[in-house]
C-alpha cells in the first residue's frame, strides 16, 4: 500500500512528480520498517511523533534542500562558463543556522562554505559599499579583507560529493524536460 496508491495517484503526472513520490515512498518503507522495530524494542524514550518529525526532516527537508543548491549549483557553473575560479562560497542569515543545509552545500557544490560570523550578511555588505563611498576603504576588497569575519568552515567530503555529482547530473537531463510544467 505505501507504493501502491501514490504511484495509482502519479500516474499521469510529470515525470518531477513520480521521482519525488518514488524517493518519498521507498525512504518511507526504509525507514519505518527498519527503524521503528529496533527503536521499539529498546528503552530509548520517543514516541511515534518524534519519529515522524525526525523522518519528514530527514527526507522531505533533505529533497527540498538539494533542489534549491542543485539551483545554485547551476549558477556555479555558469560563472565557471564564463571562466571564474571559484574555491568557496559564503553562507549567512537563516541557511547559516542549519548545519544539514550547510553540510549540502559544501557537497553538491563541491566547495568549501564559509560561514559568516555575523549572521547578518547584506547588511554589512551595505556597510562595506557605504564606507567605500565614503572613503574610509579604497574599494570593496579592501574593505571585505578588513572587515568580514568567518565563524566556521564545513569542507565538502569526498564520497557525498560523488555522489551529488551523479545526482546533480541527473537533476540537469531532468530539469529541461520538465521545466514548462511549472
Amino acid at each position: 500500500a505505501e507504493m501502491f496508491l501514490p504511484a495509482n495517484i502519479v500516474a499521469g503526472a510529470s515525470p518531477m512528480a513520480q521521482y519525488v513520490t518514488a524517493i518519498v515512498c521507498v525512504s518511507e518503507i526504509l525507514f519505518f520498517s527498519a527503524s521503528i522495530p529496533c527503536v521499539m524494542g529498546t528503552d530509548i524514550d520517543i514516541s511515534l511523533k518524534d519519529i515522524l518529525i525526525i523522518w519528514v526532516e530527514r527526507i522531505i527537508l533533505s529533497l527540498l534542500i538539494a533542489g534549491v543548491v542543485f539551483g545554485l549549483r547551476d549558477s556555479l557553473e555558469v560563472a565557471r562558463s564564463l571562466g571564474l575560479k571559484i574555491d568557496r562560497t559564503r553562507i549567512c542569515g537563516g541557511g547559516a543556522k542549519s548545519p544539514l543545509w550547510k553540510k549540502m552545500e559544501a557537497n553538491i557544490l563541491n566547495l568549501k562554505v564559509e560561514e559568516l560570523a555575523v549572521e547578518e550578511g547584506p547588511a554589512l555588505g551595505g556597510a562595506m559599499l557605504a564606507a567605500v563611498g565614503c572613503g574610509e576603504y579604497e574599494n570593496v576588497q579592501s574593505a571585505s579583507e578588513a572587515i568580514v569575519k568567518i565563524g566556521g568552515t564545513v569542507e565538502p567530503e569526498e564520497e557525498l560529493s560523488s555522489f551529488y555529482e551523479i545526482k546533480y547530473q541527473q537533476f540537469r537531463k531532468i530539469y529541461p524536460a520538465v521545466k514548462g510544467l511549472f
